[in-house]
């Protein structure tokens, strides 16, 4: 496992994948906060911010983002 950020690193992580979740929602910032709460298939289960304690987590995310975008779900 990857180090746990320091808690401002983590706010900014946070905000960094709030930002990313909400235009994946289009701009619906609740629904990104749920999604990034809730447990994820493409994340084996776990939720986004459960996975984004580590920064490895945390561009695992991202990636996911990034093919949800693009309609890549597999």
């Amino acid at each position: 496992m990857g180090k746990r950020p320091a808690p401002r690193e983590s706010e900014r992580r946070f905000a960094l994948l709030l930002n990313k979740a909400a235009v994946l929602f289009e701009g619906n910032v609740e629904a990104a906060r749920k999604w990034l709460s809730s447990p994820c298939k493409g994340l084996a289960g776990r939720s986004p911010m459960e996975m984004a304690e580590t920064e490895v987590g945390a561009r695992e995310v991202e990636d996911l983002i990034g093919r949800l975008e693009h309609g890549v779900f597999g």
